[in-house]
């Protein structure tokens, strides 16, 4: 919340739960209960039983707002920014983390791959819709798991930048295999753990 506020966000129109897990949950919960105001919430459908994730509905009830579930092949547009969401499909799948939302954001000529926690087999999904998936910056599936970014999704997306958000932990995050694939297609790799935030 302080960042934000420091670097001028007065209100946010959109705000994504990408998946109801604790650690893409906790952050949203602050930023509900700030004096920064938040006008629309999507999610990919799917709840939690967490007591994190009950806190979040809480602070969504608290402000006044019913978050709105989005799936593959909506469009949206707020303000100068487009968002083509690419998952979750229209049959959920029985794990959280493959009904995570994929949104492909395009500002001005740059488009960016936003991923959550999805797997190997939803990559798979998403490159056989045939949408083109390029992007410049790819945020780097669960936290760059080895179960993730796969040869096919990054062929398919082709990133300059991939950008891994991750931090001290006991999975072995980012694994060496998806290191190598993303330097093997000549991708800039930048993690949270190394350089803090990156903007």
């Amino acid at each position: 919340v302080a960042y934000l506020q420091q670097n001028g966000v007065d209100n946010i129109e959109v705000m994504v739960l990408t998946h109801p897990d604790a650690d893409h949950v906790g952050g949203l919960i602050d930023v509900l209960e700030s004096t920064i105001p938040v006008d629309a919430v999507v999610y990919s459908g799917q709840g939690g039983t967490t007591v994190t994730y009950n806190r979040f509905v809480s602070a969504m009830q608290t402000v006044g707002l019913t978050p709105t579930p989005v799936s593959a092949g909506q469009e949206y547009t707020w303000g100068s920014v487009q968002a083509s969401v690419l998952n979750p499909q229209s049959t959920p799948a029985s794990d959280p983390n493959e009904n995570s939302v994929v949104l492909l954001v395009t500002y001005e000529d740059s488009r960016w791959m936003l991923t959550g926690d999805i797997g190997a087999g939803t990559e798979q999904v998403i490159v056989s819709s045939g949408a083109d998936l390029r992007a410049d910056v790819l945020k780097v599936a669960h936290h760059g798991s080895a179960y993730s970014t796969s040869p096919l999704f990054l062929d398919t997306v082709q990133p300059g930048y991939a950008v891994i958000s991750v931090g001290t932990n006991s999975y072995g995050h980012p694994a060496q295999v998806v290191l190598d694939r993303l330097a093997g297609i000549g991708a800039h790799i930048m993690r949270t753990d190394e350089l803090g935030t990156i903007v």
